[in-house]
């Protein structure tokens, strides 16, 4: 058996992956071919590497399993290096497959910068943002290198690894016998200690006002539902970061909102004011924390992660617990059935929460809007079933779904985290798609992401992928111009000056996609309805005034509480009688 027909077998019928995403080329010509012989896989190819990477990202995430991308040497590969960056820093399990030239025109050390036509050192420059790299030159190596590189990919914390094999390699022989040996996946082996069970009943029991944050390692160890019955075991409200917004269901009564620089102004003063503050699988970085000093006084800090160096990196937690969730949840459930904590949140501060949600209302339209996007974004999740998954690109409209958003139990939300790619939703719905076709599917994009993924559109429209897109069109770069706006005084290079946006209903015709553009709320439901309603891939365009910020915001330097557009005196003195004061509310509290 050939190495590249093995690498295709193994891939499908012991790693499980059924599509892979692609752009041809010179290098990765055998793999593909191996593909179509071999008939198990689906070659998905896309109109760039970038968006070969990111479909595969959406997959991996939708599918909680393997995602694969398969690029040529040189450009194909490097081009892929930013969907291989997303991936490692919001731990997507993807596999990348990349082929190189032919070893005797690889350079190898010598001191040249190339030797073959397109040839490229990719192992050097992904090993940073990789679990693993491995340059593949023999094909000795090829089976026990393969499974090395898949099993780290699924061994917490997930993230992918690059597998990059010459051309002639491809060609090499490999004992048949080598399907036989099996991907053993690795076992959870997290243990919840007796000390460690009795701290964190201590400091629960200690609490007058406790929280938990949901972060992304919730979906990623697919305990949403063990995190609903944890909450409501102990009445425990709930805030999440951007990737955990989806990790708990935004319509339960202990969902509070998004916290962070963007956060809802009730979910950061909820954060600010607690004393205990339950963090699972989440970074607690300071784009969550803002004044990271500010946010750590009066407070017990329980952190939960299975990345040991993410504990204690920016805050010091009072107990930190190197645990998978699923572990922590399942652990803490049994030793509560012999030694129950009989603990639950002060129902005081539940009331406080609730009328501190009814006094801080939504951010006002800017004078003359006609139409609002927060609205729509709110009342359009409201409205769509159950299950359906919404891609997210990234600008003001990312803040303004994470801020107004309503995302159900089973729906899921998948945008670019740590590395903030736009570009990011049309592609990453295209991988989405082929991990779970009989769901909805809804991409939410702003007009620069659209323009940065633009060629995909063909892609949806080759394999009829039914996405809901949702461009959202102010015509600048929103977050960008805002940013400007701040700190350069209202001067806008490249975000509003000389950038401009196509007629995106024009575009829409030339893929033969359909396509309408509303400019008023009057028009919303109208709009809305028709996009649902349509069986293939649709486009709704939101024309929205520049007015739109990306506000609430935290102030530069300052604590969660301190947000753009500020309170007046008069309302920060009412929260704080809320959340502090001696009113029924939350009597005996102390500031």
């Amino acid at each position: 058996m050939k190495a590249c027909d093995f690498i295709v077998k193994y891939l499908n019928e012991v790693a499980g992956i059924g599509h892979v995403f692609t752009y041809a080329g010179g290098t990765n010509a055998m793999l593909m071919d191996a593909m179509v012989r071999h008939g198990g896989l689906t070659i998905v190819p896309m109109r760039h590497e970038e968006n070969a990477a990111l479909a595969a990202d959406g997959y991996a995430r939708i599918k909680r399993s393997l995602g694969c991308a398969l690029a040529m040497s040189g450009p194909g590969a490097t081009n892929m290096v930013t969907g291989i960056a997303q991936s490692y820093f919001d731990s997507s399990p993807v596999f990348f497959l990349t082929g190189n030239v032919a070893t005797g025109t690889y350079k190898y050390d010598r001191p040249l910068r190339q030797l073959g036509y397109q040839e490229t050192d990719i192992v050097s420059i992904v090993r940073p943002i990789t679990k693993a790299a491995y340059f593949v030159d023999r094909g000795d190596r090829v089976a026990t290198v393969l499974r090395e590189a898949l099993r780290k990919c699924l061994t917490p914390r997930f993230g992918p690894c690059l597998y990059d094999i010459p051309f002639d390699t491809q060609k090499e022989e490999i004992n048949a016998s080598e399907m036989a040996v099996p991907l053993v996946e690795p076992r959870r082996s997290s243990y919840l200690a007796d000390v460690d069970y009795e701290a964190f009943g201590r400091i629960l029991h200690s609490s007058r006002r406790p929280v938990i944050l949901a972060g992304g390692g919730i979906q990623l160890s697919d305990t949403s539902a063990a995190l609903l019955a944890f909450a409501r075991r102990y009445h425990l409200p709930v805030v999440s970061s951007l990737l955990g917004k989806d990790a708990f269901p935004n319509n339960d009564a202990l969902y509070v909102g998004y916290i962070g620089a963007y956060g809802n102004r009730v979910a950061n003063q909820v954060l600010a004011a607690a004393d205990v503050v339950i963090a699972l699988g989440s970074r607690i970085d300071s784009r969550q924390t803002a004044n990271v000093q500010k946010f750590t006084e009066n407070k017990q800090i329980i952190h939960v992660d299975i990345d040991p160096d993410v504990l204690g990196s920016t805050v010091q937690p009072t107990l930190a617990l190197h645990m998978n969730l699923a572990d922590f949840f399942e652990q803490l459930l049994n030793r509560e059935l012999s030694r129950p904590l009989n603990w639950r949140t002060p129902a005081n501060w539940l009331t406080a929460i609730h009328q501190l949600q009814d006094f801080l209302p939504d951010d006002s339209p800017p004078e003359g809007s006609r139409l609002n996007p927060k609205q729509f974004l709110r009342d359009f999740t409201r409205f769509l079933p159950d299950g359906t998954i919404y891609t997210v690109d990234v600008g003001s409209h990312q803040m303004w779904t994470a801020q107004c958003g309503v995302f159900k139990q089973h729906d899921r939300l998948l945008c670019s985290g740590g590395l903030g790619t736009m570009g990011y939703a049309l592609p990453a719905a295209i991988g989405a798609h082929f991990a779970a076709p009989d769901r909805p599917l809804v991409a939410i994009v702003g007009d620069g992401g659209f323009q940065m993924s633009l060629p995909e559109l063909q892609t949806i429209r080759e394999f009829n992928v039914p996405v809901k897109i949702v461009v959202v069109n102010n015509t600048i770069l929103g977050l960008m111009r805002n940013f400007q706006d701040e700190n350069f005084n209202g001067r806008h290079p490249a975000t509003q000056d000389r950038y401009s946006v196509p007629d995106i209903t024009k575009v829409a015709a030339a893929f033969s996609i359909p396509a309408q553009r509303i400019e008023q709320d009057a028009q919303v439901y109208r709009g809305g309805s028709w996009l649902i309603e349509q069986d293939g891939p649709a486009i709704l365009e939101l024309a929205v005034d520049l007015g739109w910020s990306p506000y609430p915001k935290v102030l530069p330097g300052k604590d969660l509480t301190q947000q753009r557009p500020e309170l007046t005196e008069v309302q920060q003195a009412k929260v704080r009688e809320i959340l502090y004061g001696t009113t029924p509310a939350i009597a005996g509290a102390s500031v």
